[in-house]
C-alpha cells in the first residue's frame, strides 16, 4: 500500500491498523504519523470503555460518570474520523496531546 492508503486504513478500527501494520508503508514519516496517532486514539478510546465500565457499578456516581465518559468515546470516534479525512486529503491533524505520543518510532 503506498502512504495515502496507508494514512487512511490505519483509522478504520481493528482491521485497518493491523492492514496499515503488516503491509503498509511504514517508511515514511506521514504513514508512521498517522498510524501512531491511529494507535493512541484506538489504546484511549479502550482505556475509556474499561473505565466506564468499572465506574458503572457505582449506583449513582456511576450513571454520571457513565455519561462523561460516553461523551468522550464519542469526541474519540470524532477525532479519529477527521484525522482519516485530513489523512485522505494528504494533510495532519495535529492533536494536541495525541500527536506528540510516539508509539512507532
Amino acid at each position: 500500500m503506498n502512504t495515502k492508503v496507508t494514512s487512511v486504513v490505519t483509522y478504520i478500527p481493528v482491521l485497518g491498523f493491523v492492514l496499515a501494520l503488516l503491509i503498509g508503508d511504514k517508511t515514511s514519516e506521514e504513514a508512521k504519523f498517522h498510524i501512531n496517532q491511529s494507535m493512541v486514539i484506538s489504546i484511549l478510546m479502550v482505556a475509556v470503555s474499561i473505565c466506564s465500565g468499572i465506574l458503572g457499578i457505582i449506583p449513582l456516581l456511576g450513571k454520571i460518570i457513565g455519561i462523561i465518559l460516553w461523551i468522550a468515546d464519542i469526541l474519540l470516534l470524532i477525532l479519529a474520523v477527521a484525522a482519516a479525512v485530513f489523512a485522505a486529503k494528504d494533510t495532519t491533524l495535529e492533536i494536541p496531546v495525541i500527536s506528540d505520543i510516539k508509539i512507532i518510532k
